[in-house]
């Protein structure tokens, strides 16, 4: 089967999740490519992991899910009604042979993580977006954080990004070009 080729009506929301903060990143697929909006969501310190997530699920859905598929038309500005959205999110990941992986699962964060991840398919799921799971590994390979944010501020000709929106915008290069 042949796949669909994006156009500026697509949508694209690149989502790093983390269950204190998660980036985003708003893309449309173009051609070209490009960068509409980026946030990093963030969820309050004092509240526990499940309301945490929660938070930021509702977050999530209140400035981009819901906007996005559920609005008139014209009533994005630049973009219109989109005709696709779809969402890529990073999976959770243990990195075997990684201290900070290990303490990560033994400290219950992947678990969290993963509810996160699921709450927002969840969402996905009820809005009729496109949920596309993207693997760490998948998408950036061993790329440190630093040269990830260069990249990114280079393709969209950024002079600064949050580093959580960063991952988010290098989900979408590589979601367009194979490659960050």
């Amino acid at each position: 089967m042949r796949k669909k080729r994006p156009t500026d009506k697509d949508v694209w929301i690149c989502i790093d999740p983390g269950v204190a903060n998660t980036g985003i990143a708003v893309l449309s697929p173009g051609p070209p490519l490009r960068l509409l909006e980026t946030k990093v969501l963030r969820s309050s310190k004092d509240l526990g992991w499940v309301d945490r997530c929660y938070q930021i699920v509702r977050l999530f859905n209140q400035n981009f899910l819901y906007p996005l598929t559920y609005m008139a038309p014209g009533t994005l500005g630049a973009i219109g009604h989109p005709r696709t959205v779809t969402i890529y999110v990073e999976m959770p990941n243990i990195w075997v042979g990684n201290g900070r992986g290990y303490a990560a699962a033994a400290s219950g964060d992947i678990v969290h993580l993963s509810a996160l991840v699921g709450m927002i398919a969840l969402q996905c799921r009820k809005c009729r977006a496109k949920f596309v799971e993207v693997g760490v590994g998948e998408w950036k390979g061993s790329l440190p954080k630093e040269v990830v944010v260069k990249r990114v501020k280079r393709a969209f000709g950024l002079t600064k990004i949050p580093n959580h929106a960063a991952d988010a915008a290098g989900i979408g290069l590589w979601a367009a070009k194979g490659r960050v």
